[in-house]
């Protein structure tokens, strides 16, 4: 039996934004777009009568779009939301991770980043856009809430995890931390993998930049 397709919600105040997000994610037959919205308000109504398992709401909506992401997380914590946007400040990033949201990606994303994003979220791992992840782990965490956005996922690693990220950091090869660690490089290749799809960056030289900002 085929696997029901994953619903998605597009809610952005410009119509060709979300026709060009449709129509790309229409040809994919893993997506059904159930819902589409202009406004945070209507974002809200959307996430309670269509109930999609992920939704693309645009940080700038009318009414504020982090808000209508933070209303929607709180009230139905099985939707997946990732923010959409053309700002790369910071400060949004985090306002709109603390919010909740799962993903962070930029409107000048092409259609397999956005694809991307949503499949990820839905497996639970946290997605931001590869260029504002960076940054965002180069800024280090926010001064009023150090345990939040990066930092919260390296607080979840394991103890051997922590021990490949510090390795990671210290600029090492694969190679090299299976000398360092005993374990054998096909193993250190695969841990790695799973480091990095867990912390939700897009290679090894973005987790390195987590391990040197302290996780």
């Amino acid at each position: 039996m085929a696997s029901k397709p994953i619903r998605l919600a597009i809610v952005d105040d410009h119509p060709m934004i979300r026709r060009g997000v449709r129509l790309t994610v229409g040809d994919d037959p893993d997506f059904e777009v159930v819902g589409e919205g202009a406004t945070a308000e209507e974002a809200i109504a959307i996430a309670g009568s269509a109930r999609p398992d992920a939704m693309l709401i645009d940080v700038s909506l009318p009414g504020d779009g982090v808000e209508a992401a933070r209303a929607i997380t709180k009230k139905f914590p099985a939707i997946h939301v990732a923010m959409m946007t053309i700002h790369d400040d910071i400060a949004t990033v985090r306002r709109s991770l603390k919010a909740g949201v799962s993903g962070y990606i930029t409107k000048g994303s092409d259609i397999g980043e956005i694809v991307d994003c949503v499949r990820r979220i839905l497996r639970g791992e946290r997605y931001v856009s590869p260029s504002l992840a960076v940054r965002l782990l180069e800024d280090g965490p926010a001064p009023t809430d150090a345990n939040s956005e990066m930092p919260a996922i390296a607080a979840s690693l394991s103890m051997r995890e922590h021990q490949l990220l510090d390795l990671l950091g210290e600029g090492l090869s694969n190679a090299d931390i299976a000398s360092r660690t005993g374990l054998a490089e096909t193993t250190v290749k695969q841990y790695v993998s799973a480091l990095i799809r867990k912390l939700g960056v897009r290679n090894r030289t973005a987790a390195a930049l987590m391990a040197r900002s302290g996780h």
